[in-house]
């Protein structure tokens, strides 16, 4: 990975941080309620809203960009059950 890639993927991490926590002050740990399935339904949910955005032309690419963020955020989010259950997949 080259540098200049390297920067954007450690800026858009901090990106989904901060969305992630600020999702975490409106929500609290709701997600861990979810468990595994759920966050990957939300997941699948997440993508399938994308695939609407783009197929039928219906947003913005602040839209697209908020799904891809939120998708992230929720695959960051499994990685965090999986390190506190252990391997649980």
């Amino acid at each position: 990975m080259i540098d200049e890639d390297s920067e954007f993927v450690t800026t858009s991490l901090i990106e989904v941080l901060d969305l992630l926590k600020k999702k975490n002050d409106s929500y609290g740990d709701s997600w861990r309620e979810l468990g595994v399935l759920g966050l990957v339904y939300r997941i699948k949910d997440k993508c399938n809203r994308l695939i609407n955005i783009i197929v039928n032309d219906k947003g913005s690419i602040e839209d697209i960009d908020e799904e891809v963020m939120d998708i992230a955020g929720y695959a960051l989010l499994l990685l965090k059950i999986r390190d506190e259950k252990g391997k649980i997949w």
